[in-house]
């Protein structure tokens, strides 16, 4: 009877233990797909704010390559102005307008480049919470592995270490 009662409490401890390790798979598992779904959200709006960063830097050289060639126009109008007087008149007109086209694309390009870094400083929170979700990823993933070595099985971590790998790549654009 002895013998039977060990038996007993034998079997009894290998399926606690069992149902304990179950549990911490699907514990892992759980918090595996709450930072997956965070992940997914952090980026689309990443990649929603690095394409309109890289919009904004793009007009920003546009007009800023405008301004060059409003200032050229500014100056050869002050050099007629010199030349004759009887052009005076043209040349006056042909100047202030210049000086407007210039002036405008130096503002601008002043706005163009400051919503720029406003985006930047809009993104930064977001990459800090991408890079702390990366760091998740890595710890759970590796819990994860070794869970299923331990009980034998295949956990799949494939889809995880994919959006890591996107969110490490979208930190490093711009």
């Amino acid at each position: 009877m002895k013998t039977n009662k060990n038996t007993m409490s034998k079997i009894a401890q290998i399926h606690k233990e069992q149902l304990s390790a179950e549990k911490v798979e699907l514990g892992v598992v759980d918090d595996l797909n709450k930072t997956l779904k965070s992940s997914q959200d952090l980026e689309k709006e990443i990649k929603k704010l690095n394409d309109l960063i890289g919009t904004n830097r793009k007009y920003s050289s546009d007009v800023f390559k405008d301004s060059t060639k409003f200032k050229k126009v500014l100056e050869k109008a002050s050099d007629r102005r010199a030349k004759a007087e009887n052009e005076f008149i043209s040349a006056k007109q042909a100047l202030e307008r210049a000086d407007k086209d210039y002036s405008g694309a130096i503002k601008r390009y002043k706005q163009f480049d400051e919503n720029a870094d406003r985006l930047v400083k809009k993104r930064k929170p977001l990459i800090k919470e991408a890079t702390k979700n990366i760091s998740s990823f890595n710890k759970m993933i590796a819990q994860a592995e070794k869970a299923a070595k331990d009980l034998g099985v295949k956990i799949p971590t494939a889809s995880f270490s994919k959006m890591r790998d996107r969110l490490n790549k979208l930190i490093k654009i711009l």
